[in-house]
């Protein structure tokens, strides 16, 4: 993980993102989101392409609530909002950094319990 910290410190260190001329073949879009779940709401948003925020917002139901840990549900609200935006097709050729206030720990435990229980294995 030590070479992605490098390429965030590297991406990040500048105070207007800088100017490269480049002849690509196609066109990508490189974006930021965020994600946050607290108590029982949650939220996200992640700036498309064509500059359209996709938002999502709302209330776990009493199962997610009770049962699983804030952990959980914030890297779940993450995953959830990002499947459903790709399978609108929405991040075709975009390359997407999503950021959590977890620890890295509690943040990939909550991601594997995710995946557990998701495909079952």
């Amino acid at each position: 993980m030590q070479e992605d910290v490098s390429a965030l410190l590297r991406l990040t260190d500048f105070s207007s993102p800088p100017k490269r001329r480049v002849r690509s073949k196609r066109i990508s879009f490189v974006t930021y989101g965020f994600g946050d779940a607290s108590g029982k709401g949650f939220g996200t948003a992640l700036k498309l392409w064509n500059g359209v925020v996709l938002y999502r917002q709302g209330i776990w139901e009493y199962r997610i609530t009770d049962e699983q840990s804030s952990n959980y549900r914030e890297v779940r609200n993450l995953v959830y909002s990002l499947e459903r935006a790709a399978e609108k097709g929405l991040l075709n050729g975009t390359e997407i950094w999503m950021f959590t206030d977890n620890s890295v720990v509690a943040a990939e435990a909550a991601f594997f319990s995710w995946i557990i229980q998701v495909e079952g294995t």
